[in-house]
């Protein structure tokens, strides 16, 4: 009787990670997700523009949380054809009605296109935000 492989657990179709607030944790991040969509399968496509997004909200993170516990988490679970990733800091928030989403950032600025590309790279995008921290789904 040919044998069947056995289905992936859903401990292998999750990803959490806590990184600390250094700029260094944006490249282990990338590695880290990129390893795991790769290892589950996820379209070469997909894959990257699944990094190159959850790459900016993690950017954004170091960059602005000023997180008291020095961290910021992200979670990925790929489920159904679907990619889920959360990105979690408990730093000072943000009021996330003031970002523009209906026009590009300006081009000649230093910063400001972060969660912007995150929404023109992604399906769906949800930004809770608060004096307890942020989190982008």
């Amino acid at each position: 009787m040919p044998r069947r492989r056995p289905a992936p657990s859903d401990h292998s179709r999750h990803l959490i990670l806590s990184l600390p607030l250094l700029p260094i944790s944006a490249s282990q991040s990338r590695r880290r997700l990129h390893d795991h969509l790769m290892a589950n399968q996820v379209p070469a496509r997909v894959r990257a523009d699944v990094v190159s997004a959850t790459e900016e909200a993690v950017v954004n993170a170091l960059m602005h949380s000023r997180a008291p516990s020095g961290t910021v988490q992200v979670t990925a679970l790929v489920f159904d054809g679907r990619v889920e990733v959360t990105v979690r800091d408990d730093g000072r928030g943000f009021d996330p009605s003031a970002l523009d989403a209906q026009h590009p950032p300006d081009p000649l600025e230093a910063h400001g296109r972060g969660l912007f590309l995150v929404r023109a790279l992604m399906d769906e995008v949800q930004i809770d935000s608060g004096e307890h921290g942020t989190t982008i789904r």
